[in-house]
């Protein structure tokens, strides 16, 4: 009997987390983050304000969450592309389809309010660190085991480590990242991620 009603809490419980998270994504797109009242969330929830402090202590850890999520189908597509990849496909090709999938995610899975007040969380520090590096370890460990590959391929003819130049790549991503947001809505950013990779890859195939 008591199992039966630990399994019935945690699925309330569950299920309650479930409504204040659908809430809050259906008014941070439509009012934006800032506009968006814990009272808000909870009133289209049909739920008490009480409610929300049980599984978040703020409204950045619903952003946390939104993060998490994108991480997660970020990982999951890094691998697919990974597994679906031929002996013949040239290294750059396969990293420029992993940039368009990181804007793609960036861009319509998160979207730009979202990865505005992620950028504020990260400035502010708001939020623990290690939820950002996560997000940066999973991109650096797939190009870090494509550049090693190029580089034994002979594809990338450069002096420089894997590690050095799987870094700068992750680096140069949030860079971008951070521009979109300052120019949004008039920078596409997998265009100009597409572009300056591109010519990038370039160098690197064509240093001795």
């Amino acid at each position: 009997m008591q199992n039966k009603k630990a399994v019935s809490n945690e699925k309330k419980s569950a299920e309650t987390k479930a409504k204040i998270i659908k809430s809050a994504e259906v008014l941070f797109k439509e009012y934006g983050f800032e506009n968006t009242s814990v009272d808000s969330i909870m009133k289209k929830a049909g739920l008490s304000k009480g409610s929300f402090y049980v599984h978040f202590h703020s409204k950045d850890e619903i952003i946390a969450y939104f993060i998490n999520v994108v991480i997660s189908k970020i990982n999951m597509d890094l691998d697919s592309i990974l597994n679906s990849v031929e002996e013949d496909t040239p290294v750059t090709t396969t990293l420029l389809k992993i940039l368009e999938r990181v804007a793609f995610h960036k861009t319509e899975e998160l979207g730009y309010p979202l990865n505005k007040n992620a950028a504020m969380i990260q400035l502010n520090k708001t939020l623990n660190h290690d939820l950002f590096m996560n997000y940066n370890k999973a991109i650096y460990s797939v190009v870090f085991r494509l550049v090693t590959l190029g580089i034994e391929k002979g594809e990338f003819k450069t002096t420089c480590s894997a590690d050095m130049i799987a870094s700068d790549f992750v680096t140069t991503v949030r860079g971008f990242i951070f521009e979109w947001i300052s120019d949004y809505p008039e920078m596409n950013l997998n265009h100009c991620l597409q572009k300056h990779f591109k010519i990038y890859f370039a160098g690197l195939s064509a240093c001795k």
